[in-house]
């Protein structure tokens, strides 16, 4: 089985050089969906990291 390796928030947006908003309206619009939320109120989202890589790696292209 493979090991599952997420990013958190936070690296998703290191990666973009965006925001939390800007993480959040791509969530929104269904371009990039998390793979978790942990528990509570607050809880993390985690994003599967070649999901992550994939778009960026388009954004950068366009």
């Amino acid at each position: 089985m493979p090991k599952v390796d997420p990013l958190t928030m936070a690296e998703v947006v290191a990666k973009f050089g965006g925001s939390r908003k800007r993480v959040r309206l791509l969530m929104s619009r269904g371009v990039l969906t998390p793979v978790q939320k942990l528990p509570g109120k607050t809880g993390a989202y985690l994003f599967d990291r070649d999901a992550v890589e994939t778009l960026a790696t388009k954004r950068a292209a366009s």
